[in-house]
């Protein structure tokens, strides 16, 4: 579905709907920083493998080598949490690294809006990078944490290559999954409403069923 470009349809920016509501820190600890699909990518690329990994931060033997003398601090999640706490860190005193799936911070509430097509989907998503230009951010899913050696050891969301990122901090803001309360069968069929995939779903089902009844064979 295309998103129309019509000026009268940018409702607002997140930034504005933020900057509007009194809900940032009152759910600054709910939500879940659960795996969507992104289209940033990466180069595998021998040229990137060997120019680009210092800009990146980016491990290319076992261990993520640290190049400031900066506490090194690293965030998993991006959920509301996480985007806070990106927001208010001193960094020139840390050097911030982020892990997740998604790369992009969600504004929840608004989600509903966006399924039914009264907000364009852009409108409730902010790039993760967007937050503050010193952190660096990693889409990636962090598989164990490493407490005695302070190591995050992580895969690669889009490559699955893993890479390890020490640490003298670690915030853990990954946020919770949908319940699903042990009925069988929900999350199997169920269309839930948590990620920006969510609402999509939700959207084009909607789309779908008009759809078919409006065909001659349908009765």
């Amino acid at each position: 579905h295309t998103q129309p470009t019509h000026p009268t349809h940018d409702i607002m920016s997140l930034r504005t709907v933020l900057a509007r509501t009194a809900l940032f820190s009152r759910y600054s600890c709910s939500t879940s920083a659960a795996a969507l699909p992104a289209a940033q990518t990466l180069s595998s690329s021998p040229v990137f493998n060997n120019v680009h990994a210092r800009e990146y931060g980016i491990a290319l033997g076992s261990r993520h080598q640290r190049t400031s003398k900066k506490e090194a601090v690293v965030v998993l999640g991006t959920g509301w949490a996480a985007y806070r706490f990106m927001q208010s860190v001193d960094y020139s005193r840390f050097d911030v690294k982020v892990v997740s799936p998604r790369n992009h911070f969600l504004f929840t509430p608004l989600l509903c809006s966006t399924a039914v097509g009264t907000l364009p989907f852009r409108s409730i998503m902010e790039p993760i990078r967007t937050a503050s230009k010193p952190l660096r951010y990693f889409q990636a899913k962090a598989m164990n944490v490493d407490t005695d050696q302070k190591v995050v050891h992580c895969v690669g969301e889009l490559n699955q290559e893993e890479f390890d990122l020490s640490y003298d901090r670690l915030v853990i803001a990954c946020g919770a999954r949908n319940a699903t309360f042990g009925v069988p069968g929900v999350s199997e069929n169920a269309l839930f409403m948590k990620q920006l995939d969510h609402a999509r779903q939700v959207r084009n089902r909607i789309i779908a069923c008009f759809e078919t009844a409006s065909m001659p064979t349908c009765t």
